[in-house]
């Protein structure tokens, strides 16, 4: 009964209004902080909205791990922070308003998924951090090849011109000799 084509309708209608908030927020912010939290929001609310709305399937969990992964490419350890407590907000409010949703048996339990949540926001945390820095250092190297680049293009002009120097000269002493 939760599949049905009104319920799949609304939540599509749903989505697409919470996504085109997000896109006119994100916009309005770009550039700033404020646009990677507003984004992150967004998504998560439209997350939200589909494992609300599809419930029949407990494994629709996993969809949250989109938002981390995508907090990765803020390159912002807050920003990945901030989704990973989205992420605890959501599921919680989940297992309050659906019940069912609530993982059953020992094996697979609601600690389990909290903890799986937190280990994968470490990691999460640490690719952003990790990837921050190889950014920033493929923006200094490439700062660094942008000037021994120029430094290249000098010497090689000067070449050029000791080139053309040295043509004349062999010119003039062409003439010396005949």
């Amino acid at each position: 009964g939760y599949l049905s084509y009104s319920a799949i309708g609304i939540e599509f209608i749903t989505i697409f209004i919470i996504l085109s908030v997000t896109f006119f927020l994100a916009r309005i912010f770009r550039g700033r902080p404020l646009s990677g939290y507003t984004t992150i929001t967004g998504i998560m609310l439209g997350l939200w909205v589909f494992q609300y709305v599809i419930y029949g399937a407990t494994e629709l969990f996993a969809v949250n791990y989109i938002a981390l992964a995508l907090s990765v490419f803020y390159f912002n350890w807050k920003n990945t922070v901030y989704t990973l407590c989205l992420i605890f907000l959501a599921q919680t409010s989940l297992f309050v308003l659906r019940p069912e949703l609530i993982p059953a048996g020992p094996s697979s339990n609601v600690i389990i998924r909290y903890l799986v949540y937190i280990w994968v926001g470490i990691g999460a945390v640490t690719g952003t951090v990790a990837s921050r820095r190889i950014l920033q250092l493929a923006i200094i190297k490439n700062d660094e090849a942008r000037k021994n680049s120029e430094k290249l293009k000098l010497v090689a002009g000067e070449v050029v011109s000791s080139l053309s120097v040295l043509k004349a000269q062999t010119g003039e002493l062409q003439g010396v000799s005949e």
